[in-house]
């Protein structure tokens, strides 16, 4: 594989993922690869170096601009990590999670964890503060800078979800997602869901239309404003899809996704895909750059522009999310959903 642009390239992979990668614009240079990640990994522009990796994740990292320093991982994540730019300082790890955490910029500190979450939780600068956890997730939760107010709780999401600032509203939940879901600023609309997933979309600004779903994905899809045009749907994605604004070209669908994916206009550049999503992606602005999958869905994955920054993934979705322009700032996830 070989790419123009600075992202990797690659001469020979070994167990599904890069053995010899140099990269030229500053991501990371990979000599032999173990486990599914990188075993010496040595970035110029202030990533991270790893000079081991057991049990799938970084076990001595170091971080010069500001993300993390661990020096021990037990069961998946950190025991003893210091950050020096206001992420977080954890101590100690029981149940997967952090027992006593202090973030002096405005994160959050929690006191105790009861059911692998925040009992009691305050935040100073306006993402959430929650009093009580019910059956895995808010069922008091009130917040200041337009995320989301949550009142009540039923089968692991939102029952009565309010939200200001254009994310979504959603008055009613089956089976698992939104059946009713009213989005004002961009997001969108989906009136019915059959088989978890949308049956009926139409969207106003730049996401996607979609009339028919079947085996889980769209058979139809028109859009408009720069997202996917496809007319067939086989194995559970997009077989042909032509994009003229800004997503993808594809060609061809293996194993439930696009194997090869060019995009010239501000998303995927380049994906392989193995286990039905994403291996490595790099997106000029502003998106995902870079992704290793484990388990069907993202291990890490950094972005510059303000979404999420890292994510470590255990039981199929994230764990760790940072985010810096106001939207989510830590999750953590049981049972494939967020908490």
């Amino acid at each position: 594989m070989e790419v123009e642009q600075g992202l990797y390239r690659c001469t020979e992979v070994e167990q599904g993922f890069y053995r010899c990668m140099e990269v030229e614009q500053g991501f990371y240079r990979c000599t032999e690869v173990e486990q599914g990640f990188y075993r010496c990994m040595e970035v110029e522009q202030g990533f991270y170096s790893c000079m081991e990796v057991e049990q799938g994740f970084d076990r001595c990292m170091e971080v010069e601009q500001g993300f993390y320093r661990c020096m021990e991982v037990e069961q998946g994540f950190y025991r003893c990590m210091d950050i020096e730019q206001g992420l977080y300082r954890c101590m100690e790890v029981e149940q997967g999670f952090y027992r006593c955490m202090e973030i002096e910029q405005g994160l959050y500190r929690c006191m105790e964890i009861e059911q692998g979450f925040y009992r009691c939780m305050e935040v100073e600068q306006g993402v959430y503060r929650c009093m009580e956890v019910e059956q895995g997730f808010y069922r008091c939760m009130e917040v200041e800078q337009g995320l989301y107010r949550c009142m009540e709780v039923e089968q692991g999401f939102y029952r009565c979800m309010e939200i200001e600032q254009g994310l979504y509203r959603c008055m009613e939940i089956e089976q698992g997602f939104n059946r009713c879901m009213e989005v004002e600023q961009g997001f969108y609309r989906c009136m019915e869901v059959e088989q978890g997933f949308y049956r009926c979309m139409g969207i106003e600004q730049g996401f996607y239309r979609c009339m028919e779903v079947e085996q889980g994905f769209y058979r139809c899809m028109e859009v408009e404003q720069g997202f996917c045009r496809c007319m067939e749907v086989e194995q559970g994605s997009c077989r042909c899809m032509e994009v003229e604004q800004g997503f993808y070209t594809c060609t061809e669908v293996e194993q439930g996704f696009n194997r090869c994916m060019e995009v010239e206009q501000v998303f995927n550049r380049c994906m392989e895909i193995e286990q039905d999503f994403y291996r490595c992606m790099e997106v000029e602005q502003g998106f995902n750059r870079c992704m290793e999958v484990s388990q069907d869905f993202y291990r890490c994955m950094e972005v510059e522009q303000g979404l999420y920054r890292c994510m470590e993934v255990e039981q199929g979705f994230y764990r760790c999310m940072e985010v810096e322009q106001g939207f989510y700032r830590y999750m953590e996830i049981e049972q494939g959903l967020y908490r």
